[in-house]
């Protein structure tokens, strides 16, 4: 009787607590790192949409019949909204006095869908104008 009692031995309760110990340090781990993956995916998820529709702006902007100048807002739903620069591009080691038939414009579009300063996407582009008007 004395060995079948030393076969049916279990658990002490140190070595149960201890077992729970580790495995509820391994679980928090686990969560953190699920947590920060989705995080980061959401996160990933908005910066591409937030480039498909400025891209998308951009084109629209570019292919309009006449260049616009200065400035444009407006929103594309309650999330993302954009702003849009035009001007005149100065080329920065060139004579002011010199004339050309095609006036560079600098085009830039920056779509935004949060206050925080990384949630921004910004596209540029030049665009030459006839210096016959836009």
């Amino acid at each position: 009787m004395n060995s079948v009692g030393a076969r049916c031995r279990g658990f002490t309760l140190l070595e149960v607590l201890v077992a729970f110990l580790v495995l509820s340090l391994s679980l928090g781990v686990i969560m953190q790192i699920l947590s920060l993956s989705a995080r980061n995916t959401h996160a990933a998820e908005n910066r591409q949409h937030a480039l498909i529709l400025a891209e998308s702006k951009m084109a629209e902007l570019l292919a309009e019949p006449e260049l616009f100048t200065g400035s444009r807002r407006g929103e594309f739903n309650g999330k993302y909204r954009w702003e849009a620069d035009s001007g005149v591009w100065e080329f920065p080691d060139t004579d002011s006095g010199i004339s050309y038939q095609l006036i560079p414009y600098r085009v830039t579009l920056d779509v935004l869908w949060s206050e925080a300063p990384g949630h921004r996407i910004r596209l540029s582009s030049v665009q030459l104008v006839s210096d016959d008007g836009l």
